[in-house]
């Protein structure tokens, strides 16, 4: 009978995932609008709107330990249900905020959502599947029919947001509000297998996480091919995440609607989900230059917009130019995403790989406030035009001063 009743547990959670995917993986309705209601409404200067993400970036840093002893404490479902609720509080802060630092305020309860929330869900799905041959193979299923829905309702939301935007700009908040409470309402449902099979996941002292990550720093400084491929990651990340809050400003800068923005941030959503698929085919292609090449892509790509934003060619050459680099930009945000997986994943054992990983989400965070922190400084010294052109030209000698460095020691055996 128990064992029946753990079976519909597992069942029920399986299937509850997917849809908690689709809706709550991330802020539909909001990302679409956010520089648009921030500057708009709120009226929080661009260069302090990205210094609010570089900021961000620090705080998912600071939290990673708090939030593992968290859900060391109160175990996963629960710090699943909290971390949503957290994402409430954090979107009202943002529709209620009178100031910058209510906005800093926001970004710091998103830290701790985020952080709750990304420890939980994979080992809680993970749990969730019984133990079979194909345990692998159902939790790749499972998260990818998940993700990929969420890419198609994500996009369709960004139409959406957008139009709504033009009428009031709090509707597309409060969309995006009710979405996070239905998915906490789907959290709440959630159900804790471990209470019931007795098999509980061996809880990991904060000692214990220290050590673990002294023990990854430790192995990635004696690897030359880790400090170089970390330090690439990082970059690249850093910039996926500046060039979109870069992309909004641009686009606000050239008077265009609302609505429009949010069929191109649709669009490219579409190309994210669509060239993430063709990432090996990339790999194999390019091999070691993967990185550098992505990199430089991104890099170039705002060379060119700023040039042509600067030089006033007529708008509507203006407009092809700079929506053809989005959608390029886009494209390799969908192949990085699974290529830097696969680098990772060559470099380092499975006993070790672990730590890698964590110390990858420290270095990240890291590289990302440092990127972010130089776009918002550009930002006070220049406009938007002269920033992008600034960041191409910056980040396009760093990328090839790390592929340098990159060059003889990082691969990745296909």
């Amino acid at each position: 009978m128990e064992e029946k009743r753990v079976s519909k547990i597992r069942k029920s959670n399986m299937k509850l995932f997917t849809v908690y995917q689709m809706i709550g993986l991330d802020y539909i309705f909001y990302y679409g609008i956010e520089v648009l209601f921030l500057s708009q409404v709120k009226g929080i200067s661009d260069a302090n709107i990205v210094l609010s993400s570089s900021i961000y970036a620090i705080f998912n840093l600071i939290m990673q330990m708090p939030a593992m002893v968290i859900v060391n404490k109160i175990g996963k479902r629960n710090s699943i249900l909290l971390g949503n609720i957290l994402r409430i509080v954090s979107v009202v802060l943002v529709m209620c905020s009178l100031n910058f630092g209510m906005v800093i305020l926001a970004r710091f309860i998103k830290a701790i959502a985020y952080s709750l929330t990304n420890i939980c869900l994979s080992p809680f799905l993970n749990v969730s599947i019984p133990k079979t041959d194909k345990k692998g193979e159902i939790f790749s299923h499972i998260d990818g029919k998940g993700y990929s829905k969420y890419c198609y309702i994500a996009a369709i939301s960004k139409v959406l947001s957008g139009y709504f935007y033009t009428i009031n700009p709090y509707i597309p908040m409060t969309l995006c509000t009710i979405a996070l409470i239905f998915a906490t309402f789907i959290a709440y449902n959630f159900i804790d297998v471990e209470e019931y099979t007795g098999e509980k996941t061996e809880k990991i002292t904060l000692k214990e996480n220290l050590q673990n990550l002294k023990e990854g720093f430790s192995y990635i400084f004696k690897s030359e091919r880790l400090k170089a491929l970390m330090l690439m990651l990082g970059v690249i990340w850093g910039l996926i995440t500046l060039l979109e809050t870069y992309q909004n400003t641009l686009l606000k800068d050239i008077k265009m609607s609302a609505t429009y923005i949010g069929i191109i941030y649709a669009t490219v959503q579409m190309i994210t989900g669509f060239t993430s698929k063709k990432a090996n085919e990339f790999n194999i292609k390019f091999k070691n230059k993967s990185l550098t090449i992505l990199g430089l892509i991104m890099t170039i790509g705002c060379i060119v917009i700023g040039t042509t934003m600067i030089l006033r060619i007529p708008i509507g050459l203006q407009l092809v130019i700079i929506i053809s680099v989005f959608c390029i930009r886009h494209a390799c945000k969908g192949v990085f995403q699974i290529v830097k997986k696969r680098y990772l994943g060559n470099f380092a054992t499975n006993e070790i790989l672990p730590k890698i990983y964590a110390c990858n989400g420290i270095v990240t965070n890291l590289m990302k406030a440092f990127v972010e922190y130089t776009g918002s400084a550009f930002l006070v010294i220049m406009n938007i035009k002269q920033a992008t052109l600034a960041i191409g030209i910056t980040f396009t000698l760093i990328v090839v001063a790390i592929s340098i460095y990159m060059k003889p020691r990082v691969g990745v055996n296909m």
